[in-house]
């Protein structure tokens, strides 16, 4: 398990997502309309195999990409 912590400016719809290498979505982690501030959201990997995934987060203004290693 792990958190994922964001910020957001304004209200508006927000996902992030987990996508592996090859580009499929692999999780839906969050997909609300927080009001704004810092979050926590947190979710387990246990189930997901060794290897690279990026986090995707997006909002209606802003599109962020974080770049994740899973090893046990």
């Amino acid at each position: 398990k792990t958190l994922v912590e964001f910020e957001t400016a304004e209200e508006g719809y927000t996902t992030i997502s987990l996508y592996n290498a090859l580009g499929e979505k692999v999780l839906e982690i969050y997909s609300r309309v927080p009001k704004p501030g810092r979050k926590e959201v947190e979710f387990d990997a246990s189930n997901l195999s060794d290897g690279v995934y990026f986090l995707i987060m997006k909002t209606p203004t802003v599109i962020d990409k974080k770049k994740l290693y899973l090893t046990r």
